[in-house]
């Protein structure tokens, strides 16, 4: 995610509802927790957080494993932006 201010976080929870006091709430757990943020200057020990590097499937998953992530996560991929189509999985080999 390239929301290195939160700016783009702070829209989705205005969007969604959240009052002010909320919102601020979130966004202090948001830079606690953000690469760009405090979680970004202490050494990662959460396996989900490895290089804060976007797009990783595309080195990291085997031909394999990508067929069945599109196939049961492919939706999300494009829904979220990351990808146009399917045609991901075919750039792997």
């Amino acid at each position: 995610m390239d929301d290195h201010d939160g700016a783009m976080f702070q829209d989705t929870m205005r969007m969604i509802g959240y009052s002010q006091v909320q919102r601020r709430v979130m966004v202090n757990a948001f830079r606690r927790n953000s690469l760009f943020g405090d979680a970004g200057r202490q050494p990662q020990t959460d396996a989900h957080i490895t290089s804060g590097q976007t797009s990783r499937w595309k080195t990291e998953y085997s031909a394999k494993f990508a067929h069945l992530y599109e196939a049961q996560f492919g939706h999300a991929l494009r829904q979220l932006g990351y990808e146009q189509d399917a045609s991901w999985v075919e750039r792997l080999r």
